[in-house]
């Protein structure tokens, strides 16, 4: 069911290595955006969300490099990851959109200079949703990249 080939530790070096860029992406360019309440949560909100494009860019990459490989329905399994991996990414990203008003349902109501500290149930609101699609899309991938059709030459 899973191989420990060198080929596998690439596909999964890549996958980890796409994350970490995305992450270190939306990070960098939060450095130069004004500052805003409770930045902390709501940028790992942000990077969660953002890093759901990395599940697109693997499944394309899966996708073309074992073309030949690929039987039928494993290439229908990463077509449909690969579609799953587009409407979490919507989700994500409402989530994202959602997130003041997140906090304002929990009765937290901020100016912009509040500096106050979230109790870590309110922060978790924040991203609680990106954590759980961040974990869904991150087993899958993970897996398959230990998969032995992977190591095929």
């Amino acid at each position: 069911m899973f191989s420990h080939q060198d080929a596998n530790f690439l596909w999964f070096g890549l996958l980890v290595t796409i994350t970490v860029i995305s992450a270190y992406g939306i990070t960098t360019s939060n450095l130069y955006r004004n500052p805003r309440p409770h930045d902390t949560e709501k940028l790992i909100n942000e990077c969660l969300a953002g890093h759901q494009l990395v599940y697109i860019n693997f499944y394309g990459a899966l996708l073309v490099a074992a073309k030949n490989h690929l039987s039928a329905p494993a290439t229908r399994n990463i077509l449909i990851l690969l579609a799953l991996a587009l409407f979490w990414f919507s989700l994500a990203h409402r989530s994202v959109k959602l997130q003041d008003h997140k906090l304002r349902n929990r009765g937290h109501y901020c100016a912009l200079d509040c500096d106050a500290q979230l109790p870590w149930r309110l922060q978790l609101t924040v991203y609680r949703w990106n954590l759980a699609l961040a974990f869904l899309s991150f087993i899958p991938a993970m897996a398959l990249s230990f998969n032995p059709v992977l190591a095929a030459p």
